[in-house]
């Protein structure tokens, strides 16, 4: 759901990374208004150093920023009810040490939180409010959330065309993966891998052409910047080796697919994953999957 580690708090304030280790945050980005347009939006930030990216699903504007992080800026019918900073992928120990430094910089500014734990600083004022939020039960990623009031509901009215959405992917099957034969390719409780039985090519000894699909725990971003929370890969197992070679992915979201990307056949490269690596189990799950059921057609 839209209410997820990237938009369950208030949407982040947008600052660039080296701006905001270095000084206290500001409740607005260099003067853009709540309810601008999208136009005005993407002038002031890039503007301010944010080369955009692309725009997602929902009109949302995508930028790159300092240091590796991104910025989003949320956009309703209305305008802009949002912007929010991600830092995520960096050396251990770093993020916690920016989550401090900012923590430090913004109660300087603002005051004692209203909210506030070890992972938590959350502020409220009349137009919104703002929180900086460390996460690392998963990934370790650091958020610089501001929304402005009207976020709530807009966040609502994008729960309901998801939820509207969804539905009717599974009613029809238009554009989505729900007609094909899946079958876990992991034990695990909840598994998020899954391989297609109907849709396999019998290449040799224990060597397969397939598909497998991949459920995101959380939405991603492509580098145009469209959001994506499964991916349906065309992949070769060599079950022996236990390797795949990707060719080609098709991310979706909703049910619903953006274009494919293509692996060049120059690039196309054997992947030995770690042992005991979530991938690993994957190739050795799917592995196991078609070994006790042939697939149709084979060859």
């Amino acid at each position: 759901m839209i209410r997820s580690r990237l938009s369950s708090a208030a949407c982040v304030l947008a600052l660039s990374a080296a701006a905001a280790e270095s000084a206290a945050a500001q409740l607005t980005f260099h003067g853009l208004r709540w309810g601008a347009p999208a136009n005005e939006v993407s002038e002031r930030i890039r503007a301010a150093g944010y080369p955009l990216r692309g725009r997602d699903q929902w009109g949302d504007l995508v930028f790159s920023a300092p240091a590796g992080g991104s910025l989003v800026a949320w956009m309703s019918p209305a305008g802009l009810v949002g912007v929010e900073l991600e830092w995520k992928n960096e050396p251990p120990g770093r993020l916690p040490a920016r989550f401090a430094r900012l923590a430090d910089s913004l109660q300087a500014r603002y005051g004692r939180a209203t909210n506030q734990d070890e992972t938590l600083r959350a502020w409220l004022d009349r137009e919104g409010s703002m929180s900086l939020i460390l996460e690392t039960r998963v990934d370790s990623v650091l958020l610089l959330y501001h929304s402005s009031v009207d976020k709530s509901d807009e966040i609502d009215r994008r729960d309901s065309v998801m939820t509207a959405t969804r539905e009717q992917a599974r009613q029809t099957g238009a554009d989505s993966v729900w007609g094909g034969a899946w079958q876990p390719a992991t034990d695990d409780e909840w598994p998020d891998h899954y391989v297609d039985i109907l849709h396999v090519v019998v290449l040799g000894p224990r060597m397969y052409g397939a598909r497998m699909l991949k459920r995101a725990g959380f939405p991603e971003r492509l580098e145009n910047g469209l959001l994506y929370d499964a991916a349906v890969t065309e992949v070769e197992l060599d079950c022996g080796a236990g390797r795949s070679r990707l060719l080609r992915t098709r991310p979706l979201y909703l049910e619903r697919s953006t274009p494919p990307i293509e692996v060049p056949p120059s690039a196309r490269r054997w992947v030995q994953p770690g042992p005991g690596s979530q991938e690993e189990r994957t190739i050795r799950g799917a592995c196991a999957v078609l070994a006790r059921q042939p697939p149709p057609g084979a060859r």
